[in-house]
């Protein structure tokens, strides 16, 4: 959906002092600008009924952020969104600003160079640096990069992977909380059906146009809730036809953040424990369900964990930004404790949940170690 949100005050809490809420800002707008972030249009009738229902129980609604082109005064080089609802996994008409169709080419245009199909297997200290061990897909062999430093961004989970297999043997030496203070989210999806309104043919929107925040008891924010517009798998006009009659609702929540990854023998073994948190978030569903006409399903518990079906899209954590290596793994630059030169720049530093998908949070600290990394070389 291109859902680009600031994350919520308590995110900046967890943050090390030297890196601040004004600190980030001025990151936080380029990246909006970079990527022309904006609320899009809305379901009025869908609105209005959300709308009642927010009013009813004290929560706030508005129209989520989003990195997609709206409207264009060049439709042949930057085409605008034309509402056809089919933008889940990408764009058919190039509105959807994404990451990598943004920065990475910018980055490309100053200079960077891109090596595909590859991928990085360890990462080792040596003199005046470090040097990344790399099988290459497209020759089909080892090859080794040396750097005096390195950025590590290869996504959440990945990025555990290369690091915890980099010290398992040996390469890198200790990182004491690698692994520790992770997350895999009280992310949780539901789909609901609701009486048919309108022929699938009719069906026009783009994906998610409503969001709702949950406060917690006593103030502050407990969780979020995304509205999508159905059918939500794009695809052939039956694919589209079964859907008719569903809704997706998406759920977002800030967990304690207790899991932990580790490694084992030739990869990572993840333990996490969804909350109670996942509970709330699934009844504030049914009640958006209910209101826009659907059915409460019913839900299962799992015997074992004692808590609903749930879902996670969003692994944060394990390389925790702290003030020192007894409470994380990198400074408030970015740099990995007791590894000068080495780098974390991805969800895997982030200390807590932001607030409904990490990529703004992300993006933003990732260029606010850009600036420090030039800085320093400079």
């Amino acid at each position: 959906g291109g859902y680009l949100q600031r994350p919520a005050p308590q995110f900046y809490d967890a943050l090390p002092p030297e890196l601040t809420q004004a600190e980030l800002a001025p990151h936080y707008e380029r990246i909006e600008r970079a990527l022309e972030v904006s609320p899009g249009p809305q379901d009025q009738h869908r609105l209005t009924k959300l709308t009642t229902l927010a009013s009813q129980h004290g929560w706030t609604i508005g129209a989520p952020p989003q990195a997609i082109r709206w409207t264009s005064d060049e439709p042949q080089s930057r085409p605008a969104c034309t509402q056809c609802n089919r933008c889940t996994f990408g764009c058919n008409v190039g509105a959807k600003q994404s990451f990598d169709q943004n920065l990475i080419p910018s980055a490309m245009r100053a200079g960077a160079a891109v090596r595909d199909l590859c991928e990085v297997q360890a990462i080792q200290r040596v003199k005046d640096g470090y040097e990344v061990r790399v099988h290459d897909g497209r020759a089909q062999r080892a090859i080794a990069v040396r750097a005096p430093r390195v950025v590590v961004a290869a996504g959440g989970l990945n990025t555990l992977k290369i690091l915890l297999r980099s010290t398992a043997t040996g390469a890198l030496g200790t990182m004491p909380l690698l692994g520790h203070h992770f997350s895999m989210g009280a992310d949780t999806v539901a789909f609901y059906r609701l009486p048919r309104v309108r022929p699938v043919k009719e069906v026009a929107g783009h994906l998610v146009d409503v969001q709702i925040q949950v406060p917690a008891v006593g103030g502050g924010f407990d969780h979020q809730i995304l509205a999508a517009t159905g059918p939500f798998f794009p695809g052939s006009w039956l694919l589209r036809r079964l859907q008719r009659d569903t809704v997706p609702l998406f759920g977002f929540g800030p967990d304690t953040m207790d899991g932990e990854v580790t490694w084992r023998r030739r990869g990572i073994i993840v333990r996490h424990k969804p909350q109670a948190l996942v509970a709330r978030i699934q009844t504030s569903l049914d009640r958006i369900a209910q209101a826009l006409g659907g059915q409460k399903p019913v839900r299962p518990l799992d015997a074992e964990r004692r808590v609903r079906p749930w879902l996670s899209m969003h692994p944060i954590g394990g390389c925790r930004m702290a003030t020192d290596v007894s409470r994380g793994v990198v400074d408030y630059r970015g740099e990995v404790f007791g590894h000068p030169g080495l780098y974390v720049a991805d969800a895997a530093v982030l200390p807590t949940v932001t607030i409904a998908g990490p990529q703004l949070s992300v993006a933003a600290l990732g260029s606010w170690i850009a600036e420090r990394i030039v800085s320093e070389a400079r």
